[in-house]
């Protein structure tokens, strides 16, 4: 009985035990940095957790952040949890968007609002406070959390015993901004015309230090004495490697710039912000479009010392402006043609060949409109009085070929021998160019089937630029190189023509035939056809045998003839490309049916309707676009028999059209604008 009363008596005596969670927080080391303006996630702090026996539930964490910054240098905090390692690899958001707008020091209070964080007894983790940079942060200010004479605290769902070894070991985080430095490059004085497109008037490089910054705008002042009727529209561009055009980039697209001088800008950047790089560079450049009735002689100017250009950017970096004023004043000239060389490559050319390209000049007419009535140019090379036969010159509007060009001097007679100048009058009418627009003309040689083998053919752009003859007197500016290629005469392809007819059958069809007595490495035959002598299409094209010393023959059928006169030829091409052309040969297709027959289709230009009536009678045409709309019209009186009408598509937007008449038993035809 004394026993039991002395067990009793020793478990009333024992005194109770209270079992609390025990936390411990150590910091853990935090480099020293730079922190850019308007950079995100930066972090500030890490400090490690360790729990020991029981677990505990975290929902908070008080810090105070020191240092210089003020209440404009950041925006917002965040705290993230790792539950292995000092890093936001594999880390966790906890509280976000904690805001920052207080000037150092000040305490805050995250309060988890992503969810509280629970720790099992025995285990750890680390909390990382972070800072979003304001863009237009102080460079040079600081912020700090000092873990020894600050240390967290966190709130826990219960009373944990805490104990603390934070120590100051998270460096100083320092606002740093972008550093860029503004130069001019250097910029030749000049004249730009009237109507003229893209003439530059200032480059400005811009070199990137430290960190990486986005370009949004540019604001510049143009000077001079142009009023509000010289410039039209602005444009900026940028060049990552020179200060050049080539290679750039457009930022800035149709600025209005109807304003007289002097005038500050503000050029968004319209088609997209610039981003560099930190220790990149790259060049903005300035260009205005001349209005076409500008004044002659007002200027136009950019002055980098007295108005230095600026930039907008996303951040807010350290300028440094090393501008001068070496961009040449850039004078408006009156209304003018430029002439530039298009490239033609240096080929053989076929004894007996006709069409051979020599020379292609391009002409820009600004301001004014100009007509054109011939072409003045030097054949030089080594041909002789035998070698050519007669040259022609054709005009393109659009581009530098032979498809979609028409002919303007025809069967010049060429029987000179080299150096010898040319005036090639524009036999089969003058050529007009609105203001503002371009073509290109092309001169072109027939060849003697017996010219010497070997002798060339050149017009040479830089000794010897082409001119041409105007109904007014235009101010010429010339851009002529030598960048057309020499022509050197080979001999005839190893291919002997015995014959190449052709002859109406089946009412409305021709048929044509042509025979070969030798073939040596031939590849195929390209029939074209012309409704005019000069301008020849491909219809179709046939193989050629490739090696054969007997007589063949080739025949094909052309099943949409002109009603009248229609001209063929073949091109025939050998295995190496080259190739040379037959004899043209005329065909009339008499059938008496009212056709209308349309050449060239596709179109660039002129589209000639060829009409064979019946009887008189007038007929209205009416040219319609793909939604049925009426877009042209033209009336015309018929004769009896064969009928040509001249139908200009310059104007026309590229696509599809319909040509329909209002008279029975015509059928719609379509018409492709390219």
């Amino acid at each position: 009985m004394k026993k039991y009363l002395l067990i009793l008596a020793i478990i009333f005596f024992i005194p109770v035990i209270n079992f609390a969670q025990v936390v411990t927080l150590t910091s853990s080391p935090v480099a020293a940095a730079d922190i850019a303006q308007g950079s995100t996630n930066n972090i500030v702090y890490i400090v490690k957790m360790d729990v020991a026996s029981l677990p505990v539930t975290i929902n908070s964490m008080q810090f105070t952040l020191t240092g210089t910054h003020d209440d404009n240098d950041l925006v917002v905090l965040h705290v993230y949890f790792n539950p292995t390692a000092p890093t936001l690899s594999g880390a966790t958001q906890k509280a976000v968007n904690v805001s920052a707008n207080f000037a150092a020091p000040h305490a805050y209070n995250a309060i988890f609002n992503l969810g509280s964080q629970g720790l099992a007894a025995g285990s750890s983790g680390y909390f990382i406070v972070l800072a979003d940079v304001a863009a237009a942060a102080t460079s040079g200010n600081t912020v700090k959390v000092n873990g020894l004479a600050n240390p967290v605290i966190f709130g826990y769902s219960t009373s944990p015993i805490i104990t603390n070894n934070q120590t100051d070991i998270a460096g100083t985080q320092t606002i740093l901004a972008a550093v860029v430095t503004l130069t001019t490059s250097a910029l030749a004085a000049a004249n730009i015309t009237q109507g003229s497109t893209n003439n530059v008037l200032y480059i400005v490089k811009m070199d990137v230090a430290s960190l990486p910054v986005t370009i949004n705008s540019m604001q510049f002042t143009l000077t001079g004495t142009h009023d509000d009727n010289d410039l039209v529209v602005l444009h900026v561009y940028f060049n990552p490697t020179a200060p050049t055009l080539s290679g750039a980039t457009q930022k800035a697209v149709n600025v209005s710039a109807n304003f007289a001088a002097p005038h500050a800008y503000n050029a968004i950047f319209n088609l997209g912000s610039q981003g560099l790089a930190a220790g990149s560079s790259g060049y903005f450049i300035v260009l205005a479009d001349v209005a076409a009735a500008a004044t002659s002689g007002n200027t136009v100017k950019i002055n980098g010392l007295t108005n230095p250009v600026s930039f907008g950017y996303s951040t807010s970096p350290t300028i440094t402006n090393n501008q001068t004023d070496i961009a040449g004043t850039q004078t408006i000239l009156a209304a003018g043609v430029t002439l530039t060389t298009s490239p033609v490559a240096a080929a053989n050319i076929t004894q007996g060949s006709n069409s051979n390209v020599l020379y292609i000049a391009k002409m820009d007419v600004a301001a004014q409109a100009v007509t054109v009535n011939s072409m003045q140019f030097t054949l030089t090379g080594t041909h002789d009085d035998n070698d050519l036969l007669l040259l022609h010159v054709y005009f393109n509007p659009t581009a530098p070929t032979l498809s979609g060009a028409t002919v303007k001097a025809v069967k010049v007679s060429a029987n000179f021998a080299a150096p010898h100048a040319y005036n090639a009058l524009f036999n089969t009418g003058n050529q007009a160019l609105v203001a503002g627009s371009s073509g290109y003309f092309i001169v072109l040689a027939d060849v003697a089937a017996a010219a010497t083998s070997g002798n060339t053919v050149k017009i040479n752009g830089l000794t010897n630029p082409v001119s041409f003859g105007y109904s007014t007197s235009p101010t010429i500016t010339n851009n002529q190189t030598d960048i057309a290629g020499t022509q050197t005469i080979v001999g005839a392809l190893p291919l002997t023509l015995i014959s190449f007819t052709g002859n109406t059958i089946n009412t409305n069809e021709v048929q044509l035939q042509w025979q070969t007595a030798q073939e040596i490495n031939t590849k195929d035959f390209e029939i074209e056809w012309s409704i005019d002598g000069s301008r020849f299409e491909k219809i179709s094209m046939q193989s050629a045998a490739g090696n054969s010393s007997q007589t063949l023959h080739y025949s094909y059928t052309h099943n949409q003839p002109v009603t009248g006169t229609n001209y063929y030829r073949l091109k025939m091409v050998d295995i190496d490309g080259r190739f040379t052309y037959s004899p043209v040969i005329v065909i009339s297709n008499n059938a008496e049916l009212f056709s209308v027959k349309i050449f060239p289709n596709p179109v660039a230009d002129i589209l000639q309707l060829h009409i064979h009536a019946e009887k008189k009678e007038t007929i209205l045409f009416n040219l319609f676009n793909t939604e049925g709309k009426k877009i042209d019209s033209k009336k015309m009186n018929l004769q009896k028999g064969s009928n040509y009408l001249n139908w200009n598509m310059q104007t026309l937007a590229k696509g599809n059209y319909f040509l329909a008449a209002d008279a029975a038993n015509i059928e719609t035809i379509k018409i492709i604008k390219k």
